[in-house]
């Protein structure tokens, strides 16, 4: 067994059963690293880290070199990678988050600029049975930093808009506002207007290519037709005026940096009345700055903690918050 989930998952992915693949181990290492988590290699054999930084970037480090070094044994762990690294196609990982199934997964597809040369290409697959019959599909945008990522806490409010136990599903009905602030991918949006509602999905200007192709893929007919992308950069006046108040203010992963939480705080109050609800959602990062986002809320809104339902691993917290009078 390994000291972490990450490494002891790598013998227990859908590909162990696959025919040895019959590579070198420098291209087991690579084909495997680049499938997994999106290296590549500039020519001299030093790898190049391509993905967004994140807390758990000491373990992918960890897990790199348990991958170089086994890669040169004998037995199980060896032939795993050996294994995986003749896929074309990789699930990284799967996890369920309530009805939801969270599939990160990796391709080979041919180079932009020379089809004879495959590079590996990241995207996130949500199986949501209760709303659609196909897998939604997301590629994953490192250009775009987090805003081209999927989130934990976005499947886990896509879960409670359908939960009939839970007051935002009772937005789902009748004539209702709803916007998300700083969408990124848009799957919450998506989910929403798929259940049949009306949904603003709005992030900063350069993020909107993204959410509509998103749209485009996941979305059809009327379904497309009830979402509206929308610029939306927090704390500029001229952007809350164009979109006026709502009803239900959606906010999923966006209290990560110190510098925008005062901004963000603006636009909640130029986007909400006194009948309106915001929900805030966000994995448990950074707990100073988090807590101090939630001290700076409390000056201006009644917060409640929402308890979720099911096991959830990522340490999400959920908070309603309504406008103080």
């Amino acid at each position: 067994e390994f000291s972490t989930p990450l490494l002891s998952s790598l013998l227990h992915s859908p590909f162990y059963s696959m025919l040895e693949a019959g590579v070198s181990p420098d291209e087991a290492v690579s084909r495997y690293l680049a499938l997994s988590y999106g290296y590549t290699t500039d020519g001299t054999g030093k790898d190049k880290h391509c993905a967004v930084l994140s807390p758990e970037d000491e373990e992918f480090n960890e897990c790199d070199a348990w991958l170089k070094e086994s890669c040169q044994q004998q037995g199980e762990a060896a032939k795993h990678i050996r294994l995986v690294s003749g896929a074309d196609d990789f699930v990284v990982f799967e996890r369920s988050v309530g009805e939801i199934v969270h599939r990160f997964r990796s391709k080979f597809v041919p180079s932009d600029t020379d089809p004879s040369v495959k590079i590996p290409q990241q995207y996130t697959e949500i199986q949501a049975p209760k709303h659609f019959d196909k897998g939604l599909i997301f590629p994953l945008n490192k250009d775009l930093g987090e805003a081209g990522c999927m989130f934990q806490s976005e499947i886990v409010m896509c879960n409670f808009m359908s939960d009939p136990s839970c007051e935002l599903s009772s937005y789902m009905r009748g004539e209702k506002r709803i916007v998300e602030l700083g969408c990124g991918t848009g799957l919450l949006g998506i989910v929403i207007a798929q259940m049949g509602q009306r949904v603003v999905l709005t992030d900063m200007p350069h993020v909107l290519d993204q959410i509509e192709h998103n749209v485009q893929v996941n979305l059809e007919g009327e379904a497309a037709a009830r979402v509206e992308v929308s610029p939306l950069t927090w704390g500029d006046d001229e952007h809350h005026r164009e979109q006026g108040v709502f009803d239900l203010v959606l906010c999923s992963d966006l209290v990560y940096k110190e510098e925008t939480k005062e901004p963000l705080v603006k636009t909640l109050l130029a986007v909400t009345g006194p009948g309106s609800l915001v929900a805030m959602a966000f994995e448990r990062r950074r707990k100073a700055v988090e807590d101090s986002f939630m001290d700076l809320c409390a000056a201006h809104f009644d917060v409640e903690p929402l308890t979720i339902p099911y096991q959830e691993d990522n340490g999400v917290l959920v908070h309603l918050m309504r406008p103080k009078r």
